[in-house]
């Protein structure tokens, strides 16, 4: 079948850091979608054209591994991430099953910090990683921002797992002072690496 490549403004993620980086995304951004095509008899795929969409505000964006659905962080002006935006890829195919258009309507919103995403392989969940800000201090088990044993755990990154159904988010490392889970994605078997 056909295989899906995205690009989108990409802000990128160095590690370290005290805050999740900038999403370098203003109200002119775009996502474009390269459509490739397997011929079949053990010949590598071949370009088949591209469909780009307006999609303001988003950067980062990455495809589902079925090729359904597409996320990407949502930014401020200032390029403050403020989230995701969650949309399904609607093909269009004329009678012999070519694709026709591509349409990225929004499904989704969730309004959950961190970095650069990646769905699981059944498009049920995202992953990603969040640095520690004071807004984090009671989550991580402190009585709020000015406790004393906070202060060491400002800009630790921990992985946190988004359900898509129902946008709860939960955290599924505890970093010491000093540590960074960065860069989680999900495995063959559905365990994250």
């Amino acid at each position: 079948g056909d295989a899906w490549i995205v690009t989108s403004v990409w802000s990128g993620d160095p590690g370290g850091g005290l805050a999740d980086p900038p999403v370098f995304a203003d109200a002119d951004s775009t996502v474009t979608l390269l459509r490739f095509t397997n011929p079949g008899s053990g010949a590598a795929f071949e370009a088949a054209g591209s469909v780009s969409a307006r999609t303001p505000w988003e950067g980062n964006a990455v495809i589902s591994p079925t090729m359904r659905l597409l996320v990407g962080q949502l930014a401020d002006e200032s390029g403050g991430p403020l989230g995701y935006v969650l949309r399904r890829i609607d093909l269009t195919r004329d009678d012999r099953g070519r694709v026709t258009s591509v349409a990225l309507p929004e499904v989704a919103r969730y309004c959950v910090p961190g970095g650069k995403a990646a769905f699981s392989l059944d498009d049920r969940w995202l992953v990603t990683h969040h640095r520690a800000t004071d807004d984090d201090a009671e989550d991580l088990g402190f009585t709020g921002p000015s406790d004393p044993g906070f202060a060491p755990y400002r800009g630790v990154s921990n992985l946190y797992l988004v359900d898509l159904t129902n946008g709860e988010r939960t955290r599924l490392t505890f970093m010491a002072p000093d540590q960074q889970a960065l860069f989680p994605h999900f495995r063959s078997d559905g365990w994250i690496y």
